[in-house]
């Protein structure tokens, strides 16, 4: 008998070190893995700091004045007079401009990705799946992740003789739920967009440890309720706030479900927020263990949040109606630099039209101009925000009301935070050709990158010598709103000596409300009925480059558009063309809820 309690203690303390011990190396094993993958990505990191690489863009929105004296409306009035005079005089400079073009000029240095060496393997893994629109290769990093956890669950133990190993396996997957739900994190940096894709890992890391908590909690409902000791052991205080953590992991689970999270987006994000901070005070309130890893998610949760505030600013904005598009233009002009072509950033509308609590809601758009000190199309932060629903309804009405009279539109205070995502490792001004295909309000990230690329070439920092921006549109008219920001990009391109051609498909019949006979299209600008070829325009572009420096494809659309292009990819890597031509680079933009 009195060995016993020596023998107990033994057997309690042996299991748990092994409990830690397990879990511990599993989470070693997979900081190895993002390692790896990180080390394999250095070349294309450093390529960032090349000439032109673009490294200080991407991180913190910022004024670049032209003049510090002159205020921000006489800039935008010298900016809109630079814009007609630069396209008045393009034909008369294009020679001198064209001669200074044609020096060598490199563009960055350029390193392929490494789905371009493995254009066979990469068309099998871009395959879409139905479930959560995740490709065949983010199915098998689940399937492998899941695998490694399930070890980890069932190493020399079983669920019912050891509830307490799900436990361990839930708190080690509090770091990696709270870093891929973080905007901020290296990661997000380093791969812009890609890491934004990453999202579906954060919901499938948080559902596996959400089923491990609650593996955990029935394993010991079940072995205490045998035992007759539920009632007694459900008063001591680390059991009840066991309950509590798991009642508010189910609360996190069950609000992030697709209908809340698409359709009532303000609630959960409410949810998210106060569940995902009560969690960790009470987990470590249950369990001394789980210490170490609530302590390593909230610095990822808080430094994100410290970034958050950092990367905002409050500006006036001033909204015009493009009836044509259904979209309200924003135009913040006190913002003029430091972001990529393909970010986005999270607008806020403080505005008391939009209602009481809409100030609350952040919508994501795409930044439609370019990042520039000088201006050239567009000088300042540009949004298209398309008319689907109640919030960018009264946004819609906002404009409508045309508070600034002759001067156009009406002015409101905005809060934006970012810029965010992008083309992360990718250089879009290293690639001899870039192709942009855009669907509707998609034109948004078209404008911008087609923008930045044409400043690049001007400024000597560019490789790219043609261009193609594809944009698919219902109607004709949906043209006439963006006609003269075509037409300037069109004579911006003869200074920039750059073969530039915009293609528009408008996919409905025309009407007598939608004709076009009017409309005065310049060079370069064609408008096609139907849907546009994507293989016939890739190949074309191909064959107008004759270097291997490979062509970047940008796509921002509906997904079947994005769905259109993987496709024709896949069948020009099958050909071989690709290889031939330093391969095709593909840039997805997406947001995430």
């Amino acid at each position: 008998m009195l060995d016993r309690p020596e023998t107990m203690l033994q057997a309690r303390a042996g299991p748990g070190e092994l409990n830690a011990a397990v879990v511990f190396w599993v989470d070693i094993l997979l900081i190895c893995v993002v390692g790896l993958l990180s080390l394999l990505t250095l070349p294309r990191a450093f390529a960032r700091f090349s000439r032109g690489g673009g490294w200080t863009q991407g991180l913190f929105l910022r004024h670049v004045s032209r003049d510090p004296d002159m205020p921000s409306d006489a800039q935008s009035e010298y900016s809109r007079r630079t814009l007609v005079r630069r396209s008045m005089n393009a034909t008369q400079s294009s020679e001198i401009q064209a001669e200074k073009a044609r020096t060598p000029r490199p563009g960055p240095r350029r390193v392929r990705a490494w789905q371009t060496l493995f254009p066979r393997m990469t068309r099998v893994l871009r395959f879409g799946l139905v479930v959560g629109r995740v490709h065949l290769g983010g199915a098998v990093i689940c399937v492998l992740y899941f695998a490694l956890l399930l070890f980890a669950a069932l190493y020399r133990t079983t669920i019912w003789t050891n509830p307490v190993r799900a436990a361990y396996v839930a708190i080690s997957q509090i770091p990696v739920v709270y870093l891929l739900a973080t905007r901020n994190s290296v990661l997000g940096v380093m791969l812009g967009t890609a890491y934004e894709r990453l999202n579906y890992l954060h919901r499938f890391a948080g559902r596996l440890l959400v089923l491990a908590a609650n593996v955990h909690a029935i394993g010991f409902i079940y072995k205490f309720t045998l035992q007759g000791k539920w009632t007694r052991v459900i008063a001591e205080p680390d059991i009840s706030w066991g309950l509590v953590s798991l009642v508010l992991l189910d609360i996190l689970f069950f609000f992030s479900l697709d209908i809340f999270r698409r359709r009532l987006h303000n609630l959960f994000i409410s949810t998210h927020f106060i569940a995902s901070i009560l969690f960790l005070v009470t987990v470590c309130l249950h369990m001394n263990a789980a210490v170490p890893y609530v302590i390593a998610g909230a610095v990822f949760y808080g430094l994100d949040r410290i970034l958050r505030l950092l990367k905002s600013r409050l500006r006036t904005a001033t909204l015009t109606c493009l009836p044509e598009l259904h979209m309200t233009q924003i135009y913040i002009p006190t913002l003029t630099s430091g972001w990529r072509a393909g970010q986005h950033v999270r607008l806020r509308v403080l505005s008391a039209g939009m209602g009481l609590y809409a100030w609350a809601e952040a919508h994501p758009y795409t930044i439609a101009s370019a990042s520039t000190s000088g201006g050239t199309v567009q000088e300042g932060v540009v949004l298209l925000c398309k008319n689907t629903g109640r919030w960018t309804r009264r946004l819609y009405e906002i404009a409508a009301e045309d508070r600034r009279g002759a001067r156009g539109g009406s002015d409101v205070r905005v809060f934006l935070e970012g810029p965010y995502g992008g083309p992360g490792y990718s250089i879009p001004n290293s690639f001899d050709g870039a192709v942009f295909f855009a669907g509707g309000s998609g034109i948004s990230y078209g404008l911008s990158g087609a923008q930045e690329l044409l400043e690049q070439a001007k400024t000597g920092v560019s490789s790219v010598r043609s261009v193609d921006l594809v944009w698919s549109v219902h109607h004709p008219d949906c043209l006439r709103p963006i006609l003269p920001i075509f037409s300037a990009l069109l004579a911006e391109s003869k200074a920039a000596d750059i073969a530039l051609r915009i293609s528009v498909f408008y996919t409905r019949a025309v009407t007598v409300r939608h004709s076009f006979e009017d409309l005065q299209l310049p060079t370069g600008l064609s408008l096609t009925p139907g849907r546009p070829d994507v293989y016939s325009v890739l190949v074309d572009t191909t064959q107008r480059n004759e270097s291997r420096r490979g062509v970047f494809v940008g796509v921002c659309g509906p997904a079947s558009l994005g769905d259109t292009v993987r496709e024709a990819i896949g069948v020009l890597d099958v050909q071989g063309l690709s290889s031939r031509m330093g391969g095709y680079e593909l840039h997805e933009e997406i947001f995430s809820l």
